[in-house]
């Protein structure tokens, strides 16, 4: 009876021979992962035996830059503060999108979505029911409320 219980120990311990080749193939795949990651730093090295030859060093001729003209500059940004239309007031329910780009804090989607949510719900009967269209705020309303019609 001993003989058998101990063959059978012996048998629960040893694993078969599919295991073992699995058990090899990991390992033989970790061997050949690990030479390749060297094999690759070894190759991105500089070659160190090559001469470099360094002539004679040319600077380029130093050529003073002009100091920039800040009159010149806030002008031109003048100019452009001035070319920006100020806003005049839109009716709501009539206005495209390009004329609701023009009222304060909208841009070309948030007056497009403006657009879509009017076609959607029907007009707008007072300011407070564009707080229904994403993106627009009670801050944003507030700047845009003097510009409102409807």
């Amino acid at each position: 009876m001993c003989r058998n219980f101990l063959g059978y120990l012996i048998s629960l311990i040893t694993p078969p021979p599919s295991e073992v080749k699995g058990a090899l193939m990991v390992v033989a795949m970790g061997v050949v992962g690990i030479a390749y990651s060297v094999y690759r730093d070894w190759r991105s090295r500089p070659v160190k035996h090559y001469r470099v030859y360094e002539g004679e060093k040319v600077r380029p001729p130093e050529v003073s830059k002009p100091p920039v003209d800040t009159g010149y500059f806030l002008y031109e940004r003048k100019l452009y503060m001035r070319r920006k239309s100020k806003p005049h007031p839109v009716n709501v329910n009539r206005a495209g999108i390009e004329e609701l780009i023009n009222l304060p804090g909208i841009g070309p989607k948030l007056a497009k979505r403006i657009v879509e949510y009017r076609a959607k719900f029907g007009p707008f009967k007072k300011p407070e029911d564009l707080l229904e269209v994403k993106g627009i705020g009670p801050k944003k309303l507030q700047k845009m409320r003097p510009y409102l019609r409807f």
